[in-house]
């Protein structure tokens, strides 16, 4: 077996661990100490993390595991990695010198049941874990006074729904994750609950609610949606005692101090909030979720609005689908069930449920039975056999790309005003798997460039309904309808990562662009907003975006590129994601082998919670 120096380099150069795992590694020998094989451990649970592991199972450990970690399999595993996973595998809890094996004992690296985790995540693993049960346990959704069960039922029609016991756990406990598909009407009910925690409150002051969501884009449609449920409402449903504030990042709502990594939140310095509402909890990761949890006031209730299918945040964790799946959970956790987006038994509707239950080879079969030629009728879910490149080193496009990129960002091209070229592009998206390689985001934004500019392609020869009145004119680093996606938070303009942009003439100056965003439309303001393109804070361009990004937006029709070849990247969530992303009609672009695996393949992280 190679010694710790030699091994650490050796799988280094292998492609296995980064740099950072190194020094990890050996900041924590320094302060402990460690053998041959902790010191492989303890690598191997950096580099996990770094994969979206909580922690490093030791089981797991085997040669085809580290072979997942290489960008490049041709390498060959160094000499010794078999003898090294054997030994690992065998590493006790107890009786190794360089982990500790207790929370009170210290070091940087704690093993516990045959886990190894940095020290934080352990902490941040028990403290959800406690105090997730805590408040689940608080409240035994009992009977309600009978004016507060009058208005339950008049807000929520028809005994036993969902919706009616989400209400009622809302209301009797501490803890309410409400879970669903989209359209299911997770914030028209959490709207109602709200209501009614008004009506219950009736307090010497007024109920403090806190609205947030992982991102800018996820918290703005939040707080629009709860508003535009509000005003739906009878008048005097909402009593004048509540306040609620401006819905808001979580960064943002327990005061992330940037320099020095840090909240101004915690348990000695909590929010200030008798409800606090996040939605799109799938993308809360375990750190966040701590950080939350540690702030939130001993008396305060909060309620989780999730889909349990989506794709994990990409940060380590998969906490959503571990207190979903928590018996000590259960009986806080509700899910809705009845799309209002999709047609009840039609062809999207199906096909994502079929793809939640593929847990086989025949239900994957039987899902993929499902999918139709490729087509563009509404309510249906496509499929085309998708090539390794969609163009060739010789400049060759692949024209049912170009077909379908050109017909779906036709009327977009020909919209001239913000408000026509906003509702244009509502209408198509591309969504990629990967956000590299030659069916990756980047390249395909690239390619789609080319391809609305009309270079090489002969647009006579086209299909009328594939032929813009005008071209794209991509020059320089702004360019009239470039469409963009804010990548980071920016508060002095208030734009947030997610947020996506149009660029324009300006109206009062044809001569210079501008960045167009649009804004909630009960604002009462513009309904674009207007920044100058000097402005924008860190951005790509969106033509196409991975199907990560595009959680929790909505589009007409929507191409979903999948690599022809298996990946282990795309997963049954993923899969699931991009489908549901669309109001009418998807088209699955890639391999029926590889698309079968995927749909057999789940997101699996390591991880202790609720374990």
């Amino acid at each position: 077996m190679p010694g710790r120096a030699g091994m650490l380099r050796a799988w280094r150069a292998a492609g296995i661990l980064r740099d950072i795992d190194v020094y990890a590694t050996e900041a924590a020998i320094r302060a402990n100490g460690a053998s041959d094989v902790e010191a492989a451990a303890m690598a191997l649970a950096s580099r996990a993390v770094g994969e979206g592991h909580v922690c490093l199972e030791l089981a797991a450990v085997t040669d085809a595991w580290l072979r997942s970690l290489q960008s490049d399999t041709e390498i060959p595993l160094p000499e010794g990695t078999a003898a090294i996973c054997t030994a690992i595998r065998s590493l006790p809890d107890g009786g190794t010198a360089g982990f500790a094996h207790a929370p009170q004992e210290p070091g940087v690296f704690v093993l516990v049941a045959g886990r190894l985790y940095l020290r934080r995540f352990y902490n941040d693993e028990r403290l959800v874990e406690r105090r997730l049960s805590e408040m689940a346990a608080e409240g035994d959704n009992g009977a309600l006074p009978p004016e507060l069960e009058s208005r339950l039922r008049l807000a929520f029609p028809g005994e036993g729904s969902a919706q009616q016991a989400a209400a009622r756990g809302a209301l009797t406990r501490r803890l309410t994750l409400i879970t669903g598909g989209p359209g299911t009407g997770k914030t028209y009910t959490a709207a109602r609950i709200l209501a009614l925690l008004t009506h219950q409150h009736n307090g010497q002051r007024p109920l403090r609610v806190r609205l947030s969501a992982p991102t800018g884009k996820a918290a703005a449609r939040l707080g629009e949606s709860i508003r535009l449920a509000r005003a739906a409402m009878p008048p005097g449903t909402f009593l004048d005692g509540m306040i609620v504030d401006e819905a808001c990042t979580l960064d943002r709502l327990l005061g992330r101090r940037w320099q020095v990594a840090a909240y101004r939140h915690h348990a000695d310095c909590p929010l200030e909030a008798d409800v606090v509402m996040v939605d799109e909890a799938s993308m809360v990761d375990l750190a966040k979720m701590a950080r939350l949890l540690d702030a939130l006031p001993a008396q305060a209730r909060l309620v989780l609005l999730g889909d349990r299918h989506q794709l994990a945040a990409v940060a380590p964790g998969s906490v959503l689908a571990a207190i979903c799946a928590a018996p000590a959970i259960a009986p806080a956790v509700v899910e809705l069930t009845e799309s209002r987006r999709f047609a009840p038994g039609g062809a999207i509707a199906r096909f994502s449920t079929a793809v939640n239950t593929a847990y086989d080879a025949v239900a994957a079969a039987q899902a993929m039975a499902l999918l139709a030629p490729d087509v563009d009728a509404d309510d249906a879910v496509g499929f085309v056999e998708a090539p390794p490149v969609l163009k060739t080193w010789q400049g060759g496009v692949d024209m049912r790309f170009a077909q379908a990129v050109l017909h779906g960002y036709r009327d977009f091209l020909d919209a001239q005003t913000p408000v026509a070229a906003f509702e244009a592009i509502a209408g198509f998206r591309v969504l990629c798997a990967l956000r590299r390689g030659p069916l990756g985001a980047e390249q395909v934004n690239t390619l789609i460039e080319e391809i609305l500019s009309g270079r090489g392609l002969q647009m006579d020869k086209l299909p009328a309904d594939c032929r813009p009145a005008r071209a794209l004119e991509p020059s320089g680093a702004f360019y009239s309808h470039r469409v963009v996606m804010v990548t980071q938070n920016d508060y002095a303009t208030g734009l947030y990562n997610g947020d996506v942009g149009i660029v324009l003439p300006a109206a009062d100056d044809p001569q210079r662009l501008a960045a167009y965003f649009e804004q909630p439309a009960d604002t009462g303001g513009e309904r674009y907003r207007r920044v100058p393109c000097h402005l924008l804070p860190a951005h790509e361009t969106a033509f196409a975006i991975t199907v990560h990004k595009s959680q929790g937006s909505e589009f007409g029709r929507v191409l979903v590129l999948l690599p022809p070849a298996d990946s282990p990247v795309v997963t049954r969530e993923l899969i699931y994601t991009a489908v549901t992303r669309t109001r009418s009609g998807v088209t699955l672009w890639g391999g029926r082998e590889s698309l079968t695996a995927a749909m057999q393949r789940t997101v699996s992280r390591f991880s202790g919670l609720f374990a």
